[in-house]
């Protein structure tokens, strides 16, 4: 007997093991579908091969999940938001780290990718792959956040304008901050300010 082919809508297997003539086919093929499209774990296994796709299915459920966890947590992290969200101390360790490492480099106008390797000491790929995993954005743009992150809070703690907070973050074109920042923040730097800066000797600057 051939190897019976995973059934419609089964897309994460490809083949299942050889049945024993025994085995009512129509009816394992069935089981099969109604146990992996449901994500059931405690359902009847016939096979090692089956079981392992359904645990497969499981596991992959889990990591999306964490990865939605982890994103949620450094969006709020970069907007300066609290988060109900509970992370690994491995992925928290390294965002701060991150985080250091761009601020300590703010005004460096040769920090680069490259800068961020070195103080990481992690691979190209390693590194890659974790700030995807945390963020969900390229590793430019993850920087970038970094940069506007830090002149939220110089907009919250201080009494610079627009202008100056761009240029002590490292973003030149103030056009393109006022773009980026609203992006990420979903208002403009002028109303941020208006909204969040505290009282400075008894006057509240709104630049």
């Amino acid at each position: 007997m051939k190897p019976i082919l995973s059934y419609q809508k089964c897309n994460s297997l490809t083949r299942l093991p050889m049945l024993q003539n025994n085995t009512p086919t129509k009816e394992f093929a069935t089981t099969l579908h109604f146990s992996v499209s449901s994500n059931l774990s405690d359902s009847l296994v016939w096979r090692d091969g089956y079981m392992h796709a359904v645990l497969e299915m499981n596991n992959t459920h889990s990591l999306e999940f964490d990865r939605n966890n982890l994103q949620k947590y450094f969006y709020n992290e970069i907007t300066l938001h609290k988060s109900d969200q509970k992370i690994s101390p491995e992925y928290k360790e390294f965002l701060e780290k991150c985080i250091s490492i761009v601020e300590s480099h703010l005004e460096d106008e040769n920090f680069s990718v490259k800068t961020l390797l070195s103080g990481m000491g992690m691979s190209h790929s390693n590194l890659f792959r974790k700030i995807k995993s945390i963020s969900g954005v390229s590793v430019n743009v993850f920087i970038r956040f970094i940069r506007l992150r830090k002149a939220a809070e110089l907009f919250i703690t201080t009494d610079y304008n627009v202008n100056e907070t761009a240029f002590m973050v490292g973003i030149n074109d103030t056009k393109y901050f006022r773009e980026q920042f609203n992006k990420l923040f979903k208002m403009n730097p002028s109303e941020y300010i208006k909204k969040y800066r505290k009282v400075f000797w008894g006057k509240i600057y709104c630049k």
